[in-house]
């Protein structure tokens, strides 16, 4: 199926993990199989060893619509969480750098995104990495996972033209 027939969401979510590990700092901090998509039914480990940490989520959170906006477009803006589970209380060793990784990827957001397109128009507006909640992990909530965690909120401003947005 071509990218333009893939909903702009799931786009999105896909071009967020390639701006992450396209970041050879990032993938350096965070082994491969501690960078949970939600591409199959249960990704989420039960059992947390040391090496599962650090662990980044990314997943999808709220969403703000505006149909009718203008005469002929719709207006929607997406928020995605990246989640950051230390497994330390060091926040010099592993939290720090991973957020830090995470910022830095962001930064070159417009080479991916900004090209990204649905029923042959391009719909990403802007991309803005808008806060960081930090604290340390609640180990009953998390899988026992314990140390510093960060939820990084990414929000996504789309536009989509009313006579292609509606179903035929």
């Amino acid at each position: 199926m071509p990218d333009s027939e893939v909903n702009p969401f799931q786009q999105i979510i896909n071009e967020i993990w390639v701006l992450l590990e396209s970041h050879t700092f990032f993938t350096e901090a965070v082994k491969k199989g501690n960078r949970i998509k939600f591409d199959k039914p249960d990704p989420i480990k039960q059992e947390i060893a040391t090496a599962d940490v650090p662990e980044v989520i990314v997943s999808s959170t709220t969403l703000t619509l505006q149909y009718d906006r203008t005469s002929n477009g719709t207006s929607l803006t997406k928020r995605f969480d990246v989640l950051i589970s230390s497994g330390s209380f060091d926040l010099t060793k592993g939290f720090y750098q991973v957020e830090w990784e995470i910022i830095r990827a962001f930064s070159g957001w417009r080479t991916l995104l900004d090209e990204l397109s649905w029923s042959g128009d391009v719909f990403v507006q802007d991309v803005r990495l808008i806060t960081g909640n930090e604290g340390l992990s609640d180990p009953e909530r998390n899988r026992g996972i314990q140390g510093w965690s960060s939820a990084l909120a990414v929000e996504v401003d789309m536009w989509f033209t009313a006579s292609k947005l509606h179903p035929v």
